[in-house]
């Protein structure tokens, strides 16, 4: 199976639910959105890497499975039109891998070896949580525990919030320069994300730590010029994050069209460079930044957390679908964002077309982001 396949690029193919509008801006309809059928190769690949119907495996070439890739490979199909449908038992199944691998205090580790629970684990599982609710597919139910579970999980991702910055820690263990940017992007996408529950209080507490996550973020922002990994250090101009910086714009734009306050010129400034470098011919598609081997490091503990790597194509793609439907910006902008994105799908086809899949993507988490950002930037599933 070629890139290429899954890629086909054609007037015909479903458009974003924005495309109507985007292209009165330019006066094409030459969006390049991704054929469903052509997708629904893309989710059964990623299916292969699951375990007898459980948990996923982290890499194509491993054996071992990982709670991590287990709920990105649950929320990507459930971004997908055709995922329940196709792979909704399957699905289920994921789900109750996920609450048998919760450690003690409800949190996941890395592996059952490791010595810490994970922020970030729990901010995907929440998502699947929620999203599992709100697809409401005709013939399929998510068990009675997803829901519960959801409830659970947005209580821990609210208990990892730093109190003084605002910002996320992606360990218990609770010290300024632990908070970290991907764990609060995270944090901030996962809550935004959550649909009311009925509580007040609870909805409040919700809120707010959601529109603190959004400062910290912002102010981030605002300093450095760019988004890193750990902002709590001196950074090196030569450390760029395309993948990070793609993700948390399009959290922040994600959490704007559901009612939340973010910094108009940081989201303008973010959006700007998601389009020239979305234009850019020599940007490696291929090519994940990962973070400084001292920003695995946490003040009072031994353990060390993951040293990520962030893709970048999915997450612009995702993000420049937002940013194109966005009435705040110039209509310049829209319709740069209009044309980049395009330029994107093309130079997928062309750039990887020729590679196998399988040897495309080494790691799970690629099927799964590349899944999930595709989905978000072409399809409208459910609102």
């Amino acid at each position: 199976m070629r890139l290429a396949e899954l890629l086909d690029i054609r007037e015909s193919a479903l458009l974003a639910p924005e495309a109507s509008d985007l292209a009165a801006l330019d006066g094409t309809t030459d969006l390049v959105p991704l054929l469903r059928a052509s997708s629904v190769e893309l989710l059964d690949a990623m299916f292969a890497l699951q375990h007898q119907a459980e948990g996923f495996f982290r890499a194509s070439d491993t054996v071992e499975r990982h709670a991590w890739s287990t709920a990105q490979c649950i929320c990507a199909a459930l971004a997908h039109p055709d995922g329940v449908q196709r792979h909704g038992k399957k699905i289920t199944m994921a789900f109750q891998y996920l609450d048998r691998s919760r450690h003690s205090d409800g949190y996941f580790k890395y592996d059952v070896d490791d010595g810490a629970t994970i922020t970030d684990i729990s901010c995907w599982t929440f998502l699947a949580d929620a999203w599992a609710v709100a697809r409401k597919v005709p013939g399929w139910a998510p068990l009675r525990a997803v829901r519960s579970a959801a409830e659970a999980d947005e209580r821990l991702i609210l208990q990892r919030q730093h109190a003084a910055s605002g910002g996320w820690l992606p360990t218990a263990h609770n010290h300024p320069n632990n908070v970290r940017t991907y764990s609060t992007l995270m944090a901030v996408w996962a809550l935004a994300s959550a649909t009311p529950c009925g509580s007040a209080a609870r909805e409040r507490d919700r809120r707010s730590a959601v529109e603190r996550g959004i400062a910290w973020l912002c102010d981030q922002r605002i300093r450095i010029g760019r988004w890193v990994p750990n902002a709590n250090r001196v950074i090196a101009p030569r450390e760029i994050y395309p993948g990070l910086d793609a993700q948390a714009t399009y959290v922040l734009l994600d959490a704007k069209r559901r009612g939340y306050l973010v910094s108009h010129d940081v989201l303008q400034e973010s959006v700007v460079k998601l389009v020239s470098f979305g234009a850019d011919r020599s940007a490696d598609l291929t090519s994940m930044a990962a973070i400084n081997p001292s920003d695995t490091i946490l003040i009072g503990t031994r353990f060390l957390i993951e040293g990520s790597a962030f893709v970048w194509p999915p997450w612009s793609l995702a993000a420049l679908a937002l940013a194109s439907a966005d009435p705040s910006f110039p209509t310049k902008l829209r319709a740069s964002a209009v044309e980049s994105r395009a330029f994107l799908l093309k130079r997928i086809r062309d750039h990887l077309g020729q590679l196998r899949l399988r040897s495309t993507f080494a790691e799970t988490f690629e099927y799964a982001e590349t899944l999930l950002g595709l989905s978000l930037s072409l399809f409208s599933i459910w609102k």
